[in-house]
């Protein structure tokens, strides 16, 4: 655990240490019908991760959306093996369905 935090820490350090040297340099971004200029390298940098993080949620969802489905399909067909094994067991024994006592309403037609 303590492991987890130093390392936090210690990338933290190095990622502030990367802006602050990278803030005085700039680049020109296009976006086919605008240009904007001297953009800091750290803004670009940023919102590239943060797109490409926004790209992938898509995916992340559908993905688990599937296994889900998977999931629930598989469970359905042993299910319904399971029912078709115990109606197989039931029609092949003999003894099921049908008892000694002979059938007697319970009125009487006189």
């Amino acid at each position: 655990m303590p492991f987890k935090l130093i390392l936090f820490l210690i990338s933290t350090v190095v990622i502030a240490f990367f802006i602050g040297f990278n803030l005085d340099h700039r680049c020109d971004v296009s976006l086919v019908v605008y240009t904007f200029k001297n953009v800091p390298i750290i803004i670009s940098l940023v919102a590239a991760y943060v797109l490409g993080a926004l790209s992938v949620l898509p995916a992340l969802f559908g993905s688990r959306k599937k296994k889900k489905l998977a999931k629930k399909e598989k469970e359905a067909k042993q299910g319904l093996l399971e029912k078709s094994k115990k109606n197989k067991e039931k029609k092949s024994d003999p003894s099921v369905g049908k008892s000694n006592e002979t059938y007697s309403p319970d009125y009487n037609i006189d």
